[in-house]
C-alpha cells in the first residue's frame, strides 16, 4: 500500500544492504558494469550481438533494480535488492571472461579489496549485518553469539587474494618501489620485495590464474561457514529452547511453567505439553501476585507494556533469562541454581530519579518530554562506532510509538542515530510521568562516506511526517534541537 515516508532511506543505505547480502562478490560489482558499458560504448561488442545484448540487459537490471531499492522504502515499505542474482550473473560472467584472458590490472585489485574491507569493518562493527543481511526487517542479534574474530580473518584474507587475483605484485609496480630505495638497508629491503615479488608471481602461475581460484575458494569457504556453522549458531542462540533449559534448571518441585501472547506448539513441545496459557494481562499479574514462584514465558515486544502496569500495580517481576531474540523469561520470585539475577533490560533504563548524565541539555517538546542530559565522548574516529545515552525526563503521557532521531551534521554530510526509545523495548506509550528514560543508540561511523570534522547533533522525536514540536531549547525552525557538537577524526 503506499505511504509517503517522512525520512526515507538514503542512498547509501540501499548500497550497504547490497554489499551485505553480496559479500564478497560485491566487490567486483562496480568493475564488472564498468567493464561492460565500456565495451558496448567503445563498439567491442554491439548491443545487437547476443554477448552484447545480454551484457546491457545485465547492466539495465542491476541500475534499475538499485533505483528500486533506494525510492521502493519511502513510500511503499522495505525492499531488498530485487535484481541481486543478475548482478552476481553478471560478476560471475565478467570473472570468468578475466580468468580466460588473464587479465590484471592494479585499479581492479586496489578497488576489490578496498570494498571487501570496507564491508568487512561492518561485520566486526555490528555482527547483524552479515548475520540478518538477507531479512527484510530487523532481528535482535544474539548478544553471546561472537564472531568478530572470523569475520576480521574472513575480511583480511579475502582482500589479500581478490587484490593478488586482480592485481598482483607485477614486475613493473615492483620495479616502482625499489626505485624508492637507495643505499644500506634500502637495498637490503629493496632485494627482499624483489624476491617476495618473484615468489608471488610464482604462485600466482600464468596471468595469476591460480589467485583467481583461490580468490573463489576462498569465497566459497566463506559461504560454507556461514551456511554450515553461523546460520546453525544463529538458530541456536535465536531458538526459545535455551528459556526452557533456563526454566528446569530454576525451578524447584512442581512450580508449573506458562506462557503469554506465544503462538504454535513450541512452548509445549519443549515442554513435554505441560505449559499453561495466560489469557490476559490480568490474569498474568494474578500469576504473578500469588505466593508460590511462576515461570511466564512472554514474547519480549510485550515487556514494555508489563513492565508499565507492574509498576502502576505494584507488582514486582524478573526476568530470569534475556538472552532470546523474541521471547524472555519472567518470574516473580528469584533463586536456584544461577537463577539469582534480574536480567530485565529495563532496570539500567528507567528509573524514578534523574540518573546523573556527562553533558547537560535542556529541551522541551509540547510539555510532554524533556531532555535533560547525554553521554556522549567528545571525539570519536571513523570506521568505528560510538554510543550516545540520551537522558529524558517524563511530564506527560506520550502518543504511541514516537521515534527519536539523532542527526550529526556537517556542511554537505550526515549520518545517523535514529532509533526507537530504548531500543524498541520500552514505547513511547508506556512511559509515565515522572519517569526518567535513557535511551542509548551505538552510532557507525561510516568510513568512506564521512569526513573529518566538528558535526552538530540535532535531536527530536518523529512519527511519519510529524515532529514533537520544542518549546523551549535550541529550535533549527524544522523542530530539531542542537544539543552539541562532536569532533569526528
Amino acid at each position: 500500500m503506499y505511504r509517503k515516508v517522512a525520512f526515507p532511506p538514503t542512498f547509501d543505505k540501499a548500497l550497504r544492504d547490497f554489499g551485505f547480502a553480496f559479500f564478497p562478490w560485491f566487490a567486483l560489482a562496480p568493475l564488472m558494469l564498468w567493464q561492460f558499458v565500456s565495451e558496448i560504448k567503445d563498439g567491442t561488442q554491439q548491443p545487437r550481438e547476443e554477448a552484447g545484448f545480454a551484457k546491457l540487459v545485465i547492466v539495465l537490471s542491476v541500475v534499475l533494480g538499485y533505483t528500486a531499492a533506494v525510492l521502493w522504502p519511502g513510500f511503499f515499505g522495505k525492499l531488498r535488492m530485487p535484481t541481486l542474482a543478475i548482478c552476481a550473473l553478471g560478476v560471475g560472467i565478467w570473472a570468468w571472461q578475466a580468468y580466460q584472458r588473464g587479465d590484471r590490472r592494479p585499479f581492479w585489485g586496489v578497488v576489490a579489496a578496498g570494498l571487501i574491507l570496507a564491508l568487512h569493518q561492518d561485520f566486526v562493527m555490528r555482527p547483524n549485518t552479515l548475520a540478518f543481511s538477507h531479512l527484510v526487517d530487523s532481528a535482535r542479534y544474539p548478544k553471546d553469539l561472537n564472531i568478530k574474530v572470523a569475520t576480521r580473518l574472513f575480511g583480511i584474507a579475502l582482500a589479500a587474494l581478490f587484490f593478488l587475483a586482480f592485481s598482483g605484485p607485477s614486475q613493473r609496480i615492483v620495479a616502482n618501489f625499489q626505485g624508492r630505495f637507495t643505499g644500506g638497508v634500502a637495498n637490503v629491503f629493496a632485494r627482499l620485495l624483489d624476491k617476495l615479488g618473484a615468489g608471488l608471481r610464482s604462485l600466482g602461475g600464468e596471468g595469476g590464474r591460480h589467485y583467481y581460484l583461490a580468490a573463489g575458494g576462498g569465497a566459497l569457504i566463506f559461504a560454507a561457514w556461514c551456511s554450515l556453522w553461523l546460520t546453525p549458531q544463529l538458530s541456536y542462540h535465536m531458538s526459545n529452547k535455551t528459556l526452557f533449559e533456563t526454566y528446569h534448571r530454576c525451578k524447584q518441585g512442581g512450580e508449573r511453567l506458562a506462557q503469554y501472547r506465544v503462538s504454535g506448539r513450541g512452548a509445549a513441545y519443549y515442554n513435554n505439553g505441560q505449559v499453561d496459557s495466560i489469557r490476559h494481562q490480568g490474569e498474568l499479574f494474578t500469576t504473578l501476585k500469588k505466593s508460590q514462584r511462576s515461570f511466564i514465558l512472554i514474547p519480549s515486544n510485550y515487556l514494555g507494556s508489563i513492565d508499565q502496569s507492574a509498576r502502576q500495580r505494584r507488582i514486582n517481576y524478573h526476568v530470569l533469562d534475556d538472552s532470546n531474540s523474541h521471547y524472555l523469561i519472567i518470574s516473580n520470585k528469584l533463586g536456584g541454581s544461577r537463577c539469582e539475577k534480574d536480567k530485565n533490560p529495563l532496570r539500567k533504563l528507567v528509573f524514578r530519579a534523574p540518573q546523573k548524565p556527562q553533558k547537560r541539555a535542556s529541551v522541551n517538546w509540547e510539555n510532554k518530554v524533556e531532555l535533560y542530559g547525554y553521554d556522549l565522548p567528545d571525539t570519536v574516529t571513523r570506521g568505528r562506532s560510538f554510543t550516545i545515552r540520551l537522558h529524558f525526563k517524563v511530564l506527560k503521557r506520550l502518543p504511541a510509538n514516537y521515534k527519536i532521531f539523532i542527526h550529526f551534521d556537517k556542511p554537505a554530510s550526515r549520518f545517523h542515530g535514529d532509533h526507537k526509545p530504548v531500543g524498541g523495548m520500552y514505547p513511547t506509550q508506556y512511559w509515565l510521568p515522572g519517569d526518567y528514560i535513557i535511551s542509548e543508540k551505538e552510532v557507525d561511523i561510516p568510513l568512506l562516506t564521512t569526513p573529518s570534522g566538528r558535526y552538530a547533533i540535532m535531536i527530536g522525536f518523529w512519527q511519519g511526517s510529524r515532529r514533537f514540536k520544542v518549546v523551549k531549547g535550541p529550535n533549527d525552525g524544522v523542530n530539531r534541537s542542537r544539543i552539541g557538537y562532536l569532533r569526528v577524526r
